[in-house]
This record gives structure tokens, sequence and C-alpha cells, in this order.
């Protein structure tokens, strides 16, 4: 087996969409509060395809380290709409739902002022999604800060 292969042991549940997490185009709610609830996280990387999407449960071992670094980032106004995330090739960042807040749309992550965030929730995504090396490439991304919002007006 290659490590790419390996079985990712997270409490993770894989969903497969009616639509792509680039479909979500709708403004997140700039007062979320920290209902504790599963996440669904998209990784927005490709043009033309699917991103992967998964479940982060309330059972994932660094749940309340993802739910705290959330809930700063949402305080210093480093979550952003979708409509925001940058318009470039590969990497752009995370779109993250809480799926106990039934009337809130994604928020987007990405930017250097969620690095710490961005590599948690990279770590929280089953290995079966990508290979090795384009985990390693995403994570050179995050690091260098790249993917950053282009806020867009309008509220």
């Amino acid at each position: 087996r290659t490590s790419s292969e390996t079985t990712n042991t997270t409490p993770t549940r894989v969903t497969t969409p009616a639509s792509t997490s680039n479909d979500i185009n709708m403004a997140a709610s700039s007062a979320r509060s920290t209902t504790p609830g599963d996440l669904t996280v998209s990784l927005v990387i490709f043009s033309g395809r699917r991103d992967p999407e998964w479940q982060v449960l309330m059972s994932y071992p660094n749940y309340k380290e993802i739910q705290r670094l959330l809930d700063i980032a949402r305080t210093a106004g480093f979550t952003y709409r979708p409509i925001d995330m940058p318009a470039r090739l590969g990497y752009k960042g995370f779109l993250v739902h809480n799926t106990a807040m039934k009337d809130t749309q994604a928020e987007f992550i990405g930017g250097p002022n969620t690095v710490q965030l961005q590599k948690l929730l990279l770590k929280t995504m089953p290995a079966s999604m990508l290979s090795e090396n384009f985990r390693k490439d995403i994570l050179e991304t995050i690091d260098t800060g790249a993917a950053t919002a282009v806020v867009q007006g309008g509220t």
C-alpha cells in the first residue's frame, strides 16, 4: 500500500451532496453562535469537478480545537462568504458549515490569518480523498497564505 492508501481512523463521514461547494454563493451569517454540531467541510480546490467533502463529527479528537479556532476567526473577521473565495487555480481554502445551524450558509476559511485552522481541517479529510503528494502541495499553499479571500461588496 502507498501512503495515500492508508486508512484514516478519524471519525469522519464522506458525503456526496447534490450540488458542489462552488454552487454555494449565499453570504455566511456574520453573527454565528457557537452551537456545537457536526461540521460539513469542503476542500475548495477543483475547477470543473466536485470538490472533496466530508463531515467532522463532534467525537473527532480535535473537534473542540477546530471549533475554538473557528470562533476566534469569526470574532476577528477572518471567516468569509463563499462568494469571497479567490479566483485562482488550485487550492482556494475550505467551506465549513455547522450542521446544527440549519438556516446558515457555509463559511469560507482561507488566507494567512487562519493557517492553523486550515491545517487542522486538512488533517480531518479521509486519506482516500487525495494523494499524499497533493496534500503536501496544499500544505505549502496554506503556509504561504496565497489563497486569500477577496471581499466582495454587499452583505
